[in-house]
């Protein structure tokens, strides 16, 4: 009896752990949401510097949060802003779709993270420095 009831505790506790010190709503929209202007800031912190670019009309979902922005190197970094993961899974099948036929002379790399995918255009033989700024960033939100 005694072991039953100190199972039953310790399964209570885990269940209820996540949720100690959070009102109800917050945990699960911080955990579950990244929005454009987080990942924006993110990338400014880890030092990544981005102008406004132009959506080039391949790379574009409709109905979505999305922007396009040019590094200091010239690189294209595409941020899609997604309602949830699963959405995001469909958009990156989507562009995949759209992109299949036409002849890039960058190199995308798909970086995704929660409901947000960030699309960065490498032109080779460059350093994976921006790359990894880019991942850091995302892993910090």
């Amino acid at each position: 009896m005694k072991k039953l009831t100190l199972i039953f505790l310790l399964f209570l506790l885990s269940a209820c752990s996540d949720q100690v010190f959070k009102q109800p709503g917050e945990a699960k929209a911080k955990i579950s949401h990244i929005t454009l202007k987080e990942v924006k800031k993110a990338l400014a912190d880890k030092e990544v510097k981005l102008s406004k670019g132009d959506m080039v009309s391949q790379f574009e979902l409709k109905n979505l949060n999305q922007a396009a922005f040019h590094s200091v190197n010239k690189d294209q970094i595409y941020i899609y802003e997604f309602p949830s993961s699963d959405d995001r899974v469909k958009g990156y099948k989507q562009i995949k779709e759209q992109t299949q036929l036409i002849d890039i002379a960058h190199f995308p790399i798909y970086l995704e993270q929660k409901n947000v995918l960030v699309i960065y255009m490498k032109y080779p033989p460059k350093s994976n420095e921006l790359e990894n700024k880019i991942r850091d960033a995302l892993k910090s939100i």
